[in-house]
C-alpha cells in the first residue's frame, strides 16, 4: 500500500467529488452523519471512495479530503477494518476513544456506534465485513450456533504479531486488485481473502468469542481428519473454507485447526494450498501444448502469479515455466 493516497484502487474508483453538498448527500444514504469540522472544510473537500464488493467483503480505499467528524447509526450490520494511511485519525467505538494512524488500526463491530474525528484528508484503506460472513465463519469454528453477535476489541497494533499478519493480508489484496481482475473472477482466490481476514479477526484478534475459542480441546477421531482430507482432496477445484471443511469432518473449526495440525504438521489451508500446489506441478507435467502457466495456475486459485512463482520455485528448485518446458506436450511444439 505504499505510493501516493490517492493512487490505492483508482482504477475501482465508485464516486469522486469536489463538491461539498454531493458528498454529504452522498455519505448520508450510506447511514453516516457528518459535521464539516473547520469552516473552509467545504472549499477543500475532495471524497474519494474506491473499492470493489465482494462476496462478504468490501475491500476499498476513502478520503474525505477536508476535516470531519463522521457517525454511523448503530443499525448497520457490518464490522469495519480501518487502516489510517496518513494523519491521526481519533477514532470512538462504543466507549473506547482511540487515536489511530498508519500503525495502528481500529475494527468497528455491529450495535456499536462509531464516531471518526480527521484533522486532514482522512485517507485509509478499509474493509467491510457483512455480519453474515462473519457470522458463519465463527459457526464454522465453534461448531455451534451463536449466543449474541462477536464484537471485537477495537485498536489493532498494526506493528507486530496478528494486527502486522492481519494489514500484510489486506495489503496483498489490494496489490492484486490494482493489478487485475484475478481476485474478483477467481471464487476460490476471493473465498480464501475472505477466509483469511475472517478467521484471523476471530482467532487471533479479542473479542467476547475468545475464550470460547480457546478452550475448545476436544478430541478428533482420526476417522474425522480423514474425512476432511478426502473432501479436500474432492474439492480441489472449488472454493474452499474452513466451514465447508469442518462440516466434512463433523467437528468444529477450532478443533479441526488444532488436530490437524498435529496429524499433518499444518492447518487445513495450508494443507490446501500444498495440495494445490502438487496438483499445479502435476498439470505442468503433463500439460497440453495449448496450456500456459497462466492458465493452470488460475485453475488451482493461485490469482497472484509473482507470488505463485516465488514460491513455487522455493518448494520445486526451478521455475514453473521450465517444468512446463518438460511436458512431453510441450516438447513436441
Amino acid at each position: 500500500m505504499s505510493g501516493p493516497a490517492k493512487s490505492i484502487l483508482g482504477r475501482l474508483s465508485r464516486f469522486h467529488t469536489r463538491d461539498a453538498d454531493e458528498a454529504l448527500a452522498l455519505l448520508s444514504t450510506k447511514d453516516y452523519e457528518l459535521d464539516l469540522s473547520r469552516s473552509d472544510a467545504r472549499q477543500i473537500v475532495d471524497l474519494r471512495i474506491n473499492g470493489v464488493y465482494l462476496p462478504g467483503v468490501y475491500v476499498g480505499y476513502y478520503q474525505f479530503g477536508a476535516p470531519i467528524v463522521a457517525r454511523t447509526h448503530t443499525a448497520r450490520h457490518d464490522y469495519w477494518i480501518n487502516l489510517p494511511l496518513a494523519e491521526p485519525i481519533e477514532a470512538t467505538i462504543g466507549a473506547e476513544t482511540l487515536i489511530c494512524g498508519p500503525q495502528r488500526g481500529f475494527v468497528s463491530s455491529p450495535t456499536l456506534q462509531y464516531v471518526v474525528r480527521t484533522q486532514g484528508a482522512g485517507a485509509r484503506v478499509h474493509v467491510q465485513i457483512t455480519e453474515e460472513r462473519m457470522n458463519r465463519q465463527l459457526t464454522a469454528l465453534l461448531g455451534a450456533p451463536l449466543s449474541e453477535p462477536v464484537v471485537f476489541t477495537a485498536a489493532i497494533d498494526l506493528t507486530k504479531g496478528h494486527g502486522r499478519s492481519l494489514g500484510n493480508c489486506i495489503g496483498l489484496a489490494i496489490s492484486d486488485l490494482e493489478g487485475g481482475d484475478a481476485l474478483t473472477n477467481n471464487p476460490i482466490a476471493t473465498g480464501l481473502f475472505e477466509e483469511c481476514i475472517t478467521t484471523k479477526l476471530l482467532l487471533e484478534h479479542p473479542n467476547n468469542y475468545s475464550d470460547a475459542l480457546h478452550r475448545m480441546q476436544k478430541s478428533i477421531a482420526p476417522a474425522s481428519v480423514k474425512r476432511a482430507v478426502e473432501y479436500v482432496n474432492a474439492e480441489l477445484g472449488s472454493p474452499l473454507g474452513i466451514s465447508e471443511i469442518a462440516a466434512a469432518a463433523r467437528v468444529a473449526g477450532r478443533t479441526l485447526f488444532k488436530h490437524f495440525k498435529d496429524a499433518h504438521g499444518a492447518s487445513p489451508m495450508r494443507y490446501v494450498r500444498n495440495a494445490r500446489f502438487e496438483k499445479v506441478h502435476e498439470a505442468l507435467l503433463c500439460a497440453e501444448q495449448t496450456d500456459s502457466v497462466t492458465a493452470i495456475a488460475l485453475r488451482w486459485g493461485f490469482s497472484h502469479l509473482g507470488r505463485f512463482a516465488v514460491e513455487y520455485r522455493q518448494r520445486y528448485g526451478e521455475p514453473p515455466s521450465q517444468t512446463l518446458s518438460r511436458s512431453p506436450q510441450q516438447t513436441a511444439k
